[in-house]
């Protein structure tokens, strides 16, 4: 699976679209299921044709666990570009990295059940009380 492209992206939307529209693979059946005993006058045939189904399985289920690994990867990278975008979109730069890390948290906690746009709501409310309390934290310094 390709890399998705979000650098272009300026909505939560365009981040639910393409995140859902990731498509996992589909596990291979087990011999058991692909192979049915019935078919075989004895079972000597059935047997060795789910030795052979086996053979194909174990070849099947290697790939299939190389696509989930690389689709997982492909979602955590939309779902980390999406984080960076909320990010920038909500809080002001001089913020230091971890408390913008608790904020989108706490945004996520928040929303991610129903989507990304939903996080990106909760973000600006997150981010509005963040946003007051750094530049009230930083007027007091000076």
């Amino acid at each position: 699976m390709d890399k998705i492209d979000t650098s272009d992206f300026t909505t939560a939307e365009e981040f639910d679209t393409a995140y859902r529209g990731i498509k996992y693979p589909k596990r291979p059946a087990s011999p058991e299921r692909v192979v049915d005993k019935k078919a075989f006058d004895s079972d000597a045939e059935y047997y060795r044709a789910l030795a052979d189904a086996s053979e194909q399985y174990e070849k099947d289920m290697s790939e299939y666990k190389r696509q989930v690994k690389e689709t997982g990867e492909v979602a955590g990278q939309v779902a980390s570009d999406f984080r960076e975008f909320c990010i920038s979109d909500h809080l002001d730069a001089g913020i230091p990295e971890d408390i913008k890390g608790l904020v989108y948290s706490a945004a996520y906690e928040d929303g991610h059940s129903a989507g990304f746009s939903e996080v990106y709501n909760s973000m600006d409310d997150f981010a509005e009380i963040a946003n007051k309390a750094y530049k009230a934290g930083v007027k007091s310094k000076k």
